[in-house]
């Protein structure tokens, strides 16, 4: 795996507009653009980075691996906070069942 590079990280990690990586992974890329274009994968991000950063911390827990973890979990925990901490709580609370789509919750 090493001598392949099937383990170098760097290729999967989310471009910003600067060029510099920004914390989350392409984590289903369906194409070689590394965008969903044609995928049914747009609500696996959450999922597959969380794993991702877990193993990269756990494998690596004092190099590069823990400092890209950190990075893709505060990039989560930033954009979950800014942009969908009402629905967190609607949902922590018991308020809200979400067995699918957003249009489908229905209160409790």
């Amino acid at each position: 795996l090493q001598s392949k590079g099937t383990l170098n990280t760097s290729k999967a990690k989310c471009i910003g507009k600067d060029r510099k990586p920004t914390g989350p992974f392409s984590a289903s890329a369906a194409n070689a653009k590394g965008d969903h274009t044609g995928s049914s994968m747009f609500g696996s991000w959450l999922r597959d980075n969380c794993i991702i950063a877990w193993g990269l911390f756990y494998t690596d827990p004092e190099g590069e691996g823990a400092e890209d973890s950190v990075a893709c979990v505060s990039s989560i925990a930033k954009f979950l906070l800014t942009y969908q901490s009402h629905k967190m709580e609607l949902v922590i609370n018991g308020l809200k069942d979400v067995k699918g789509p957003e249009k489908t919750w229905m209160d409790r």
